[in-house]
């Protein structure tokens, strides 16, 4: 029997699958996506060139903290550990409902196209708890839960497959700066798209960024991540719409309010 290789999209899904796997949950592997495709430029993803074109939006990305360091390096190993996955492989896709998970499932199935994959899935999107209305990625659940979701296991039809590849082929030729989902579908929208979300949770009081990231990542129905509102603000303040008072050795305490 072929080995069964999950992919989480983000560390921690991958540690959940981990910690599951752990626990008597079927799995020989776990592989990580770390990139997250709502932003920045995707039209090189399928070629070498891809690698340096997430590696370089991501290193060029301005936020108040220090930025990250051997992008590149990150990357080729990302891109390493996806492209070693061997042809009838059963391969796990754990797909929560986000435009951050589909775009990724999109662009796993795509770049190994080539390859004879047993694909299968969790349809997260399914997933109902009193507690979690919506899950929008598979780190949201306990280990518990993950084990349980896995019983519901089910593979992807060459139907199935085709769309993913017909939708990583539209919203990657768009290459917009960022990409939503509404009404059950994932559309391009420019670098300004969020601006006017985010900037109606700042007033002229001086507000804790580290309180106000999580109140505009707990409302934003994109699930909006930190590195994403930080850029934004860091543009918002250069066109003089908001003032950033940094602190340096705290950056959570940096204080932001409305010009």
């Amino acid at each position: 029997m072929s080995e069964i290789i999950h992919i989480g999209y983000g560390d921690s899904a991958a540690g959940s699958l981990r910690q599951a796997i752990d626990l008597g949950m079927p799995g020989d592997q776990v592989v990580v996506s770390r990139d997250d495709f709502t932003q920045g430029p995707i039209s090189d993803c399928l070629q070498d060139g891809g690698l340096v074109q997430r590696s370089e939006y991501w290193s060029s990305l301005k936020t108040m903290h220090t930025p990250i360091k051997n992008v590149y390096d990150h990357y080729a190993s990302f891109i390493k550990r996806i492209s070693g996955i061997e042809e009838k492989s059963r391969v796990v896709l754990w797909i929560g409902d986000s435009a951050h998970d589909r775009l990724a499932t999109s662009w796993v199935i795509t770049y190994l196209r080539d390859k004879n994959i047993d694909w299968h899935y969790i349809d997260l999107k399914a997933a109902r708890y009193r507690d979690i209305p919506v899950v929008f990625n598979l780190a949201m659940l306990t280990t518990e839960r993950v084990k349980n979701e896995f019983e519901k296991i089910s593979p992807i039809s060459d139907k199935s497959i085709d769309k993913y590849k017909e939708f990583w082929f539209r919203i990657s030729k768009e290459n917009t700066q960022y990409r939503i989902q509404t009404e059950g579908d994932v559309l391009s929208v420019n670098e300004m798209y969020h601006d006017s979300f985010i900037l109606s949770h700042i007033n002229n009081k001086d507000q804790f960024l580290g309180k106000l990231l999580a109140t505009i990542m707990k409302k934003s129905e994109h699930r909006l991540t930190d590195t994403t509102i930080e850029s934004r603000l860091v543009v918002l303040q250069s066109q003089r719409k908001i003032k950033i008072e940094p602190n340096l050795t705290r950056i959570f305490l940096s204080k932001v309010k409305l010009l």
